[in-house]
């Protein structure tokens, strides 16, 4: 069975909340470093272009950064996703500026 967590819930107190292990089951936790994957690396370095070309949305950014280092997901690797975060936010602000 999964693990338990206190979680404080806003008005009703502690309840415990149970995680299945296939819901945690992602690349971070079976101890890849998508940071120092060069897959996924290459991947951050071509996204700028990517969204630029396609004005592609978060969604699509995430799913082809996937394509592109084959992975499954990078959603529970907090330094990763920050990473990709940040460079399809730029890549976004600046696509919003070349089109006014």
């Amino acid at each position: 069975m999964g693990s338990l967590i206190q979680k404080t819930s806003w008005g009703t107190g502690t309840k415990p909340l149970v995680i299945h292990p296939k819901i945690c089951n992602n690349t971070y936790m079976t101890n890849k470093m998508l940071l120092n994957d060069s897959s996924f690396i290459s991947a951050l370095q071509g996204l700028q272009s990517y969204v630029i070309e396609t004005g592609a949305d978060l969604d699509m950014a995430f799913d082809w950064v996937c394509d592109q280092a084959q992975i499954n997901s990078f959603a529970g690797d907090i330094d990763a996703f920050d990473c990709f975060y940040d460079v399809y936010n730029e890549a976004a602000d600046s696509d919003h500026a070349n089109c006014g």
